[in-house]
């Protein structure tokens, strides 16, 4: 059969996961909104497994743009640690400010409410948390007034260990770095980076040549039975938030519906479909979507600052349908200030980078010189 590969992202497609991750962070939103305003149905089905198999499909899709942003061939290591660096931490670290400074507010306005949000420990918290290493072996140490960055930790070393393996050097001395972060990040990241993998081989495994009609029905129907999955499948090994594993607990369930998310990218019509007209409504879809990483690093902490401030003479439901509403809102009119910053990040990450560069060079001509025999 004829067949083809995925190299480029120009129609529909592009539109459809675009509004796909927008619909993931929109669950994992609801899926919160309910657990803190209606703790006693925090560990139902619905929406509680949704929300875990929204980010399993974050973390196809991540490896799937990953694929495509490095496929050209044109991209050195340097713009891909300049391009990480910037779409990270533009968002990241702004977040954490903001996670901050709702525990502040949320712990004087109402302590009893802040008091279940909190682990204790918050110094250490949030500084293994700024550096992506909350999650790293056996740790699960995120501050639970922001949990839902504990995805952060597995995302931010995804990146970096494809980053070291796939720029790596020449011969087997080129596979030390790799192994030494490997080590460093150990097994439960590792684990769930093979759903990260799945998206990077959706993007570049040859596929069937199908009709454009026929491709989005065995999408639509692969995506479908990911979802049933995602509620209907028990936790594999162990249930999500088993110690040692928590999150990362399920790998084998969330390989199973990172294979028919991968499968339903993979089998998606990139290279058949029509080139979209670049109009205005197509940038603001762009521009929407673009406000799924705010969302979601912002909205727990905002969520339970409005929890604590929401006057209790309101119902739990009144509470929680404004709570969510101004929490949505928060979240984009944050992101949309993050965005206008994000060349200032961009901008300070290449001077921090190059200087780094600048440092290393000196140091190797400074230790050429002392022994120049070793040249």
């Amino acid at each position: 059969m004829l067949a083809q590969s995925a190299k480029s992202l120009k129609g529909v497609s592009s539109i459809v996961l675009d509004l796909l991750r927008l619909s993931c962070s929109l669950v994992v939103l609801f899926a919160h909104s309910q657990a803190v305003w209606f703790p006693e149905h925090m560990n139902d089905l619905l929406p509680s497994h949704l929300s875990h198999g929204s980010v399993v499909i974050f973390f196809v899709l991540s490896g799937y743009v990953i694929a495509y942003t490095t496929s050209s061939g044109h991209r050195s290591a340097y713009q891909y640690t300049l391009a990480r660096l910037t779409r990270l931490c533009s968002v990241y670290f702004p977040a954490i400010a903001v996670t901050i400074l709702c525990a502040l507010a949320a712990h004087s306005i109402n302590p009893e409410v802040y008091a279940q949000h909190d682990r204790g420990n918050n110094l250490f918290r949030y500084l293994i948390t700024l550096v992506y290493c909350n999650e790293i072996w056996f740790l699960s140490s995120a501050p639970l007034i922001n949990g839902p960055v504990w995805s952060l930790g597995y995302e931010f070393w995804y990146y970096v260990l494809f980053g070291v393996c796939f720029y790596r050097f020449k011969g087997w001395k080129g596979w030390i770095i790799p192994f030494l972060v490997a080590a460093f990040i150990g097994p439960k990241i590792l684990a769930m980076m093979l759903i990260w993998v799945m998206g990077w081989a959706a993007f570049h495994l040859k596929k069937p040549l199908l009709r454009i009609d026929v491709s989005w029905i065995l999408v639509t129907l692969l995506m479908l039975i990911a979802i049933v999955l995602m509620v209907v499948l028990p936790g594999m090994p162990h249930e999500v938030g088993t110690p040692r594993l928590f999150w990362g607990a399920a790998y084998i369930t969330d390989w199973i519906v990172g294979v028919f998310v991968a499968v339903g990218i993979w089998l998606m019509p990139t290279d058949i479909e029509p080139r979209l007209k670049d109009t205005k409504a197509l940038k603001n879809v762009r521009m929407i979507a673009n406000l799924t990483f705010p969302i979601y690093v912002l909205h727990y902490p905002l969520l339970v600052l409005a929890r604590c401030t929401l006057p209790v003479t309101l119902s739990r439901g009144m509470q929680w349908t404004v709570g969510g509403s101004v929490t949505l809102l928060i979240c984009i009119l944050l992101g949309l200030s993050f965005e206008s910053y994000k060349n200032s990040w961009k901008e300070f990450f290449d001077w921090l980078l190059s200087t780094a560069l600048r440092f290393i060079k000196y140091s190797k001509y400074q230790l050429s010189k002392a022994n120049p025999g070793n040249v």
